[in-house]
């Protein structure tokens, strides 16, 4: 509920303090007194374009503040998502503020946040412009329906709609490889056959590798092998022999040296071993002479092979493997294909499952709309006009996350003419009546919205603007009301009634001030509305009988 409005400095008003209640609340006074600079003052605490034409001749800066109670359940999910605190017994302050410099602040009970969060909490607390004012496109009408049902089909149709689309791109990304696999099949199947022909071992090239370098230094290795070998064959040998005797002689002349011969036999063993490896490795060397011209062949054939399918040599192994992997998949791809396209026919089943849930609910909520707001065109006098909500099937290419629906509110406005788009048929002032029936059509859906119209009334009179009122008294019974009004016969409905003046301030300049009215006062008000500056005594009377009436 919209309860305060405190404006500062904004074009005629220096300062005002305005309390609402509930119900209908209207804004009399002359013209030019200032009633809609209290609609650009709403839209500026609602995070409307900060104009420094706004700011009062002689001031720096302009602030609106805006209190509301009991804000929707909407607006403190979003307070909360902010960080902004919520007490209930101070509620919702808002407060935007403006300089001459251009610069821009908003507040949220004293938490600064940016105008777009102020925007996007503030279209849940005050309708100025109207939830169907500017009802333009389909997606309008839909919106309006959808609020109307408040169904959770809504989201569920937006997320089969979803899974629907992501298992029709992978059926498409998939048919896309299949296309292209089978313009590669054939030279995977050379890849594979090129690559198996050389007979490839996982770690067969790092191996051929690490041999290449020990052979590479054979010829460093062959000349040391060649000393030892001489050693052993010469010097060593006879070193051996001539020790052994010795020390033989020596333990039969005396047993204690006994050890000294074994010890000898020993290492000369060890020696022997030594002796015989290195002739091993010798004759392994003078064998691998061939071996090393064999392994270069063989890391070419590689690295040729490698080089044509654009690897590295070590790659090659899985490389055949992978090549093989994708000729398999083509044999298991018209399993596959079929697989998905199953996904795909199970997704959109149900989509169109739960689609056509929502539009059943949205063609229950066309006729209650239909219904609802042809109930108040008479009263409206549109006597021959005839409104319907049309929920139209889409053609598939055009099913959306919205559903399978083209929605419409239609407008017949006098006999015998054609159906046209509300938008596009109502005149002006039957527009307006239009979608005040369709405001209270929806009123149970925004009961917490406070609705602001300025000059509903325009462009009408007498009867018509009499059940305009009403209609607006009987909105009031379902949320807040304000209304900036010229018409007596809609002012005479008012729960509230604040009168807007226009006069000179300390220092000479014009200001506006606003005045809540006793009911004597508003018996004045509504007089001077009928009969103009001088109110007569008829006047008053038909005052009186208006007030009465209502």
């Amino acid at each position: 509920m919209f309860k305060q409005l405190s404006v500062r400095n904004v074009v005629l008003i220096e300062s005002l303090d305005l309390n609402f209640d509930e119900g209908l609340t209207v804004f009399t006074g002359e013209t030019g007194a200032g009633k809609s600079i209290l609609l650009d003052a709403l839209n500026l605490a609602l995070g409307a374009r900060a104009e420094s034409g706004l700011i009062r001749n002689g001031a720096s800066s302009a602030s609106v503040t805006a209190v509301f109670q009991d804000v929707p359940k909407q607006v403190l999910e979003m307070m909360h998502s902010f960080g902004i605190l919520y007490d209930p017994s101070e509620g919702l302050v808002v407060r935007r503020q403006i300089s001459i410099d251009r610069s821009s602040k908003a507040y949220l009970n004293d938490v600064p946040v940016t105008v777009m969060t102020l925007r996007s909490i503030a279209r849940f607390l005050l309708d100025i412009h109207g939830q169907f004012d500017a009802l333009e496109t389909p997606e309008d009408f839909r919106n309006a329906v959808d609020a109307f049902i408040d169904s959770p089909l809504r989201n569920e149709v937006t997320q089969t709609f979803v899974q629907w689309q992501e298992a029709a791109k992978e059926h498409a990304s998939f048919v896309r490889e299949m296309q292209q696999s089978s313009e590669l099949h054939p030279q995977w199947m050379r890849a594979v056959r090129d690559i198996r022909e050389l007979n490839i071992l996982p770690d067969e090239v790092p191996n051929l590798e690490n041999q290449k370098i020990l052979l590479a230094n054979t010829g460093k290795l062959n000349e040391i092998l060649q000393g030892i070998d001489q050693s052993f064959g010469g010097v060593f040998a006879k070193f051996q022999s001539e020790g052994s005797r010795s020390l033989a002689k020596l333990a039969s002349v005396n047993p204690d040296y006994q050890t000294y011969f074994d010890r000898f036999e020993s290492a000369t063993v060890d020696i022997q071993d030594i002796y015989d490896s290195v002739s091993a490795e010798l004759e392994a060397i003078a064998a691998g002479a061939s071996s090393l011209e064999t392994i270069e062949a063989r890391l070419f054939e590689i690295r040729s092979c490698a080089r044509k399918y654009n690897c590295l040599p070590e790659e090659l192994f899985q490389k055949c493997e992978d090549f093989q992997a994708k000729l398999d998949a083509i044999q298991d791809a018209e399993y596959r294909l079929s697989e998905l396209a199953k996904k795909v026919s199970a997704a959109k089943a149900i989509y169109v499952e739960k689609a056509s849930a929502l539009s059943n609910e949205r063609q229950k909520a066309a006729l209650h709309i239909t219904h609802s707001v042809q109930a108040e065109l008479p009263g409206l006098k549109l006597p021959e006009a005839k409104f319907y909500v049309e929920i139209l099937p889409l053609t598939e290419e055009k099913w959306s996350s919205f559903g399978v629906d083209d929605v419409r509110f239609v407008v017949v406005t006098n006999a015998g003419a054609k159906p046209g788009l509300i938008q596009s048929i109502a005149s002006g002032g039957e527009r307006s009546r239009l979608y005040l029936a369709l405001k209270l059509a929806f009123s149970s859906v925004y009961p917490e919205l406070c609705f602001v119209f300025d000059e509903v009334d325009s462009g009408i009179g007498g009867s018509v603007a009499a059940a305009v009122g009403e209609r607006l008294k009987k909105l009031s019974t379902h949320g807040q009301v304000l209304v900036i009004t010229h018409s007596p016969q809609v002012a005479v409905f008012a729960k509230n009634h604040w009168h807007i003046a226009k006069g000179l301030g300390k220092d000479q300049t014009t200001i506006s001030s606003a005045k809540r009215l006793e009911p004597q006062e508003r018996q004045e008000e509504i007089a001077r509305m009928l009969s103009g500056e001088s109110v007569s005594d008829e006047a008053r009377a038909a005052a009186a009988q208006l007030l009465r009436n209502s």
